[in-house]
């Protein structure tokens, strides 16, 4: 046989068996269940940002100290949208399965507005529309290290905010941890919030009035 015929065939096989793998691959692919994603969200959906509660629209008018957020920032692995874990002391997993409804930053941010309105201080809570030159303000900025649900089965929030006025800047750091109470994502959910309850009051009495 003609050199040239046998090299037709060979390239001719080698395209046939090349087409049957592209097929199989196809159909393995789409007989594969997808893996369906689960987005939790940490806030209710009543919770917006710059909503005033009843409590602080009350003490609006005679407080004469006020209170805002002016950032919430956090390490990147945490912006990622995926609810994080750490697996061991150097390693964490990002899941593809379980992501944050809602940016994180802002989500904490909404959280924290909400919680520092029910100070007792008498500290009225406003956004950066609402600040008046009147009265004594601070600002809070937030860096959040972690946000992750650790090996011991239990949420870790920690960072450090730094609280500034006219004449002073404190900064403060914190380290909250909750055990889980249930398994699930759910669980951790809950533990984050009550861990940025516990967050809100640290700050609340970290402002020397």
């Amino acid at each position: 046989m003609p050199i040239n015929q046998t090299y037709k065939n060979t390239k001719n096989r080698c395209m046939l068996l090349a087409g049957v793998m592209i097929s199989a691959l196809a159909v393995q692919s789409c007989s594969s269940p997808e893996v369906p994603v689960h987005y939790y969200s940490l806030n209710t959906i009543q919770q917006t940002e710059g909503m005033m509660s009843e409590n602080q629209q009350n003490t609006s008018v005679e407080s004469n100290t006020t209170l805002s957020i002016q950032n919430i920032d956090m390490a990147d692995f945490l912006k990622t949208g995926s609810l994080v874990m750490q697996v061991d002391s150097h390693q964490i997993q990002l899941s593809d399965q379980h992501r944050w409804a809602d940016k994180l930053p802002r989500a904490i941010k909404v959280n924290l507005t909400k919680n520092l309105s029910k100070n007792k201080k008498n500290i009225q809570v406003v956004n950066k529309a609402q600040r008046t030159n009147k009265g004594l303000h601070y600002s809070v900025t937030v860096f959040f290290e972690q946000f992750t649900i650790s090996e011991q089965q239990e949420t870790v929030v920690s960072g450090s905010y730094s609280i500034h006025s006219i004449n002073n800047e404190n900064t403060i750091f914190f380290d909250i941890r909750q055990p889980l109470k249930n398994d699930g994502y759910n669980s951790a959910i809950q533990q984050y919030q009550q861990s940025l309850n516990e967050l809100s009051s640290k700050i609340i009495n970290d402002i020397a009035l």
